[in-house]
């Protein structure tokens, strides 16, 4: 792709969003619009990223303390929890 110069008229909106974006980074605008542009680039482009990756970018993993096998007795914990909530209700 060939490097060219182009007009992309903004709204008014987007031009004070600009400007508050090169106010805060001391960025001048030709910066502000690439850096825009890689952020939503590399926000919308997965096919280079692992599965793991875009998981915890999207916050789908992380940890918790529990029991080891949690997966085995999973319904049983949550009819004591349940049970014991309700119990607690009762009160």
């Amino acid at each position: 792709m060939q490097n060219k110069n182009w007009d992309a008229p903004l709204d008014d909106d987007s031009v004070q969003k600009l400007a508050y974006i090169q106010e805060q980074t001391n960025q001048d605008f030709s910066a502000a619009i690439k850096q825009a542009i890689e952020q939503y680039y590399n926000q919308i482009n997965t096919t280079n990223k692992p599965p793991l990756q875009i998981f915890q970018e999207l916050g789908l993993v992380g940890c918790f303390n529990g029991d080891s096998d949690l997966s085995v007795n999973y319904k049983t914990k949550i009819a004591d929890y349940l049970k014991a909530k309700q119990e607690d209700n009762r009160l």
